[in-house]
């Protein structure tokens, strides 16, 4: 069985991570991948980089324009040449061309990540796409959130599969204590991140609690504001702007942070989520956010994320309470504890296996 994953991005975020994890599980288990990454720059990106590593085969195809010609030909070419039995599409661009590339002899299925369209134009593709992912002969959702809008969007139910996002976890001991709580926040610094609430509510909370700090990792283009209002405040030297972190970094910074903090207005299942809890994090988060983990003793869950003032007022109540329960030593290990436990539930083996066992029945 021959596969073509097909995504469009220079950086690794949620969607990459999964779609490296799932290419090179099915590489194992015997599966020939090529791995075809759209991009509207020739030289190397981070994905490209990453995929290498992982010892896939990588094909690039250079888009210089929403609708490339030359990149619809260079995407035909590559079918005609490997004969992919299916074409598998991750984000509005790669589905877009895999709609307009695939033969009657491939099947093709993409999985909808999210869609988090911020402007008019993005908000356009996201329309688009939800219209076209209709035409593909099987759309997988990665979370409870996704199901439920391809629902909503009348996307015929047989064509639906729910497979959520998975990883395998880098750690087994228990997450690490000292004496100071730490607060991290790790994502894009944009509006659907919900970063005006993560800002306020962190000033609220370190403003009351000397002993705390925070730690913000991403970028985007709210960060002037972020960096901004932090300086009104005087925060600088507590709450640290650090920018995007390398993947290879990220470990040295779960093992810093206490407590996980995502208040987002859109989600699928985020990667952050599960990578927190493979490290024991406990996560104040938004419905969203956590709606596929749930109430449970290691989460927290604002109910408004929407209504600022309120979501910043139970942002603090909550980040509180689990300051608290880390003074107590033995009692925030079990919390810890229970999110690794959690984490084993989305392991990579089993989304493999999903998907294999879908391409089977589509083919």
């Amino acid at each position: 069985m021959t596969i073509l994953q097909l995504i469009s991005s220079r950086r690794v975020y949620g969607a990459e991570k999964v779609t490296l994890i799932l290419s090179k599980g099915l590489q194992q288990k015997g599966l020939k991948v090529i791995l075809g990454i759209m991009d509207h720059f020739e030289e190397e990106n981070e994905l490209e980089s990453a995929a290498l590593k992982e010892g896939l085969e990588v094909k690039r195809i250079v888009t210089r324009r929403q609708i490339d010609p030359k990149a619809l030909n260079h995407l035909r070419q590559l079918i005609k040449t490997y004969s992919p039995h299916l074409i598998h599409s991750h984000n509005y661009k790669s589905n877009f061309y895999a709609s307009l590339s695939k033969t009657s002899r491939q099947r093709w299925i993409l999985t909808a990540h999210t869609w988090c369209g911020t402007d008019l134009k993005t908000k356009c593709y996201d329309t688009l796409d939800r219209i076209l992912i209709r035409f593909a002969d099987a759309v997988v959702a990665v979370s409870l959130n996704i199901l439920e809008e391809l629902a909503q969007w009348r996307v015929p139910k047989p064509k639906c599969f729910y497979i959520p996002n998975a990883l395998e976890c880098p750690v087994k001991a228990p997450h690490a204590l000292d004496e100071t709580f730490t607060v991290g926040f790790v994502g894009r610094l944009e509006k659907e991140k919900n970063i005006k609430v993560v800002t306020q509510a962190l000033i609220q909370f370190l403003a009351h609690h000397k002993d705390s700090q925070a730690l913000i990792l991403g970028d985007g283009s709210l960060r002037p504001w972020v960096q901004n209002l932090i300086q009104e405040h005087g925060l600088q030297k507590r709450i640290l702007l650090l920018g995007k972190v390398p993947a290879q970094e990220m470990k040295n910074y779960y093992q810093k942070i206490d407590c996980l903090f995502l208040p987002s207005l859109r989600e699928g299942l985020p990667m952050v989520v599960l990578e927190a809890l493979c490290f024991g994090i406990p996560i104040v988060g938004s419905a969203r956010a956590l709606k596929d983990v749930g109430e449970k003793p290691f989460t927290r869950i604002i109910k408004a994320p929407h209504q600022t003032k309120q979501a910043v007022s139970q942002s603090v109540k909550f980040l509180t309470e689990l300051r608290e329960m880390y003074q107590n030593k033995e009692a925030f290990l079990r919390l810890s504890q229970l999110a690794q436990k959690e984490a084993q539930k989305f392991n990579t083996s089993s989304m493999v296996n999903k998907y294999f066992d879908l391409y089977q029945k589509l083919l």
